[in-house]
């Protein structure tokens, strides 16, 4: 429904607002009320549909993909497997299902913590950069006075003080 200035609505007499005929209509009052009621279910609405309009490309693209390996694997043998896959995902959301409190006890425990998280994603570092430094290569022998020099290395203490601390603290919880 549009408002024009230029052409008067029947019955509305020559001179008067076309907006306040408008709003002068019952039917349009009722439909104002509803529309004003309802506010903020329209406002989430439109917030929703707004991100989903901002991400369409990328949701188009994850259909496209998924409908694409869907028509790769409905060809020979891959038919079966997929649906092999679809059922063992079927038994693991029953398993999710069964298992709701400890997931949503993991969920809040301090283990997803940010700084615990910082401390493990640096814990996983230092190993897979220990990896890469030892792998393939032969281990040297070491004196126990070459060990001793190694505790002297600041890194090597602070590590050392963090294990310890751990432990201490570990204990304290059991």
């Amino acid at each position: 429904m549009s408002v024009d200035a230029a052409a008067p609505q029947t019955g509305v007499p020559e001179g008067t607002d076309p907006l306040a005929a408008m709003l002068a209509d019952p039917e349009i009052r009722a439909s104002l009320a509803v529309i004003a009621a309802n506010a903020p279910t329209l406002a989430v609405l439109t917030t929703i549909a707004n991100g989903l309009l901002e991400r369409s490309p990328v949701i188009t693209s994850n259909i496209n993909q998924l409908v694409g390996q869907l028509r790769d694997s409905s060809t020979g043998d891959n038919n079966s497997t997929f649906i092999g896959d679809i059922k063992s995902l079927a038994s693991l959301g029953q398993t999710v299902g069964d298992h709701t409190q400890q997931i949503n006890e993991l969920l809040n425990s301090p283990i997803l913590s940010a700084e615990v998280v910082d401390v493990i994603g640096r814990l996983g570092q230092a190993a897979k950069q220990a990896d890469d430094l030892t792998r393939g290569r032969k281990a040297p022998s070491r004196s126990v006075f070459a060990l001793a020099r190694e505790l002297k290395d600041p890194g090597v203490q602070q590590t050392i003080d963090f294990l310890l601390t751990f432990a201490q603290q570990f204990g304290k919880t059991r």
